[in-house]
């Protein structure tokens, strides 16, 4: 399976998922993507006119050196995404090997629940999975997926696991099947337990956990941050080798970041659909939130040349007047949404999502995301990361 190092580090070239008696097609027919490496002309873009994978630009206290993770041209329709649902009963039974041998928690509402394995590992259950209207987590036994040994969400400054994900993107094969052969039955399953339909257009980034690199990143600190090595495991083996999987729906060959608590995800994996650990045993670790379905309209919206979208963002952080400086590293072409009158709708639209870093005049530094319009260049608020 092929990495695209273009633009976001380690991002996986989209796969097209095989059923077992068809071809998988794209979710939505006339949402095509292509990508590559050509200018952007002026004037608007029409379908089919290539984006930059690089561009710089200077402004007052503003420093724009971007890497830009984009299909190399975009033709987007216009459409509505709604909550997918999902029978935790059925996707319980495909998930957990010993299904019967559970008890049951409740959760804090009526739509959450658990099922614990009776069967434990020290104070741990062997299995546990739970659900939420529109979330799922399974984990077996022990699984690799600790901060001590990987940091998979693109903090800045936290002195207890640091980033470290691009640490495990030499592509390898561990000794129990290929990458592929993993991917594909993380497919099956996601399929079986109801969570992803055959129509589904999925980007998929891998990572690839070897023990020896998870022992050279193994790390434990306590809640004061003093580290403890003296907790470092010693029995690293072939055993614990992984593959790491992030899993995006994507709408138009553009990627959908799952929300928190109302805001958008931020353009980074962590926030993909589904996080899958897969290991000699199979699927140890899961978690999925926010999976979607999505419906095409009949409108074709024309997005903006990105050499426009940069300039205004440049002219919205200068009249920001606080004494701050920014530097901007990447953008991201991602879709939005927003919520229609009945609020179990959202139409969707494409935007470009910038990975800033704001000096304070305070000597704070923040890391933050600012996500413009891909359609109408409106600035959209920025989230912390």
């Amino acid at each position: 399976m092929e990495i695209n190092m273009t633009g976001r580090l380690a991002r996986q070239n989209k796969r097209q998922i095989l059923a077992a008696v068809c071809i998988w097609m794209l979710c939505l027919t006339g949402c095509q993507t292509n990508r590559g490496t050509s200018q952007t002309d002026g004037g608007k873009a029409d379908a089919g006119t290539a984006f930059p994978t690089t561009y710089q630009l200077s402004g007052e206290g503003v420093e724009m050196d971007l890497e830009i993770d984009a299909p190399e041209t975009v033709s987007f329709t216009e459409g509505t995404i709604t909550e997918r649902t999902f029978d935790h009963e059925q996707a319980a039974a495909c998930l957990m090997r010993d299904r019967e041998n559970t008890e049951f928690r409740s959760g804090v509402t009526d739509t959450d629940g658990h099922l614990l394995s009776k069967e434990m590992i020290g104070d741990m259950p062997l299995e546990s999975f739970g659900w939420g209207s529109n979330s799922v987590y399974y984990r077996y036994k022990d699984f690799t997926g600790a901060d001590s040994v990987f940091m998979q969400q693109e903090t800045a400054g936290d002195p207890c696991g640091a980033y470290n994900l691009p640490e495990y993107t030499k592509e390898q094969d561990f000794s129990f099947g290929t990458a592929e052969e993993a991917l594909a039955d993380v497919y099956d399953t996601l399929e079986e337990c109801g969570f992803i339909k055959a129509e589904d257009e999925l980007e998929t980034t891998t990572y690839y956990l070897d023990y020896e690199t998870l022992r050279e990143n193994e790390e434990h600190y306590d809640m004061d941050e003093i580290r403890h090595d003296e907790l470092n495991r010693t029995d690293w083996s072939e055993a614990d080798n992984a593959y790491l999987f992030f899993i995006h729906q994507t709408y138009c060959g553009l990627p959908d970041y799952h929300r928190e608590s109302g805001m958008p995800g931020r353009a980074e994996d962590f926030f993909a659909q589904f996080m899958v650990e897969y290991n000699a045993d199979g699927i140890i670790y899961l978690k999925g939130s926010q999976f979607s379905d999505y419906t095409k309209g009949n409108r074709q919206e024309t997005l903006l040349p990105f050499e426009e979208v940069a300039d205004r963002l440049k002219t919205h952080l200068e009249q920001m007047m606080d004494g701050s400086t920014y530097e901007v590293s990447e953008a991201v072409l991602c879709i939005d949404s927003q919520p229609l009158t009945d609020l179990e709708e959202s139409v969707i639209f494409p935007v470009w999502a910038f990975h800033i870093k704001e000096a304070r005049a305070d000597g704070y530094v923040i890391d933050s995301e600012f996500r413009v319009n891909a359609v109408t260049g409106e600035i959209m608020t920025g989230a912390v990361r």
